[in-house]
């Protein structure tokens, strides 16, 4: 049987083993004796992963590519109703490295399917905050829990960014200091990821006066 090495308890499902050679299944022929036999490169199922509404769940995982680069992937639940052939197809694609030997991949499946850590993670497809326990920036990025993960599209939530924080300091917050109008105007701006944690719904802000004080 592989020795386990690597520096996180993992527990697999009962007649797998997983370390840092790869992942192992338990096999035991109708002739012979049973033996442990290699499957894959190395993966792991780190969390248990499900929406904001407890719906749509899946598996995060990680795993080792053919050039040794650790990825991450969230496989979806319902693919282990179709028996994992759209699985192994994205996880090929992604540079995973599967056993060509009879039932690799069925073994594989079965591992996956079966992995259920203790970890639970929340999923969003939206931008913005997600129960004020974390903020997801148009970049994708999450700042705050480190529990949610962003699996929106993100080539379409894609946005630029132009410029640099000395250039904005430079360019526009310079001109605005003792201008109180110009200030408040220029803060309104990153107003927006403040409505919810207020409990607002939103809000404008009505500038009056003539054309010359500013």
């Amino acid at each position: 049987m592989p020795t386990t090495t690597t520096s996180e308890i993992l527990t697999p499902p009962a007649g797998f083993d997983v370390n840092n050679d790869g992942v192992y299944a338990f096999i035991n022929p109708k002739k012979g004796s049973p033996v442990w036999e290699r499957i894959s490169d190395w993966i792991c199922v780190r969390a248990i992963t499900r929406d904001i509404y407890g719906q749509n769940h899946g598996r995060l995982c990680e795993f080792l590519t053919i050039d040794a680069q650790k990825r991450e992937i969230i496989i979806e639940a319902k693919k282990f109703a179709t028996g994992g052939t759209a699985i192994i197809a994205e996880l090929l694609s992604l540079g995973f490295t599967i056993e060509q030997t009879p039932g690799a991949a069925k073994q594989l499946i079965s591992l996956l399917s079966q992995w259920i850590p203790e970890k639970r993670i929340t999923t969003t497809e939206k931008l913005g905050w997600l129960k004020q326990d974390a903020f997801v920036l148009p970049s994708t990025k999450v700042i705050g829990s480190p529990l949610v993960k962003f699996t929106g599209d993100k080539d379409l939530h894609d946005k630029s960014s132009c410029g640099t924080l000395e250039g904005w300091r430079e360019n526009v917050a310079s001109l605005a200091v003792g201008n109180a109008p110009m200030i408040v105007a220029i803060s309104a701006g990153f107003s927006g990821p403040l409505m919810e944690p207020l409990g607002l719904e939103s809000g404008g802000i009505h500038f009056w006066g003539g054309s010359s004080c500013g």
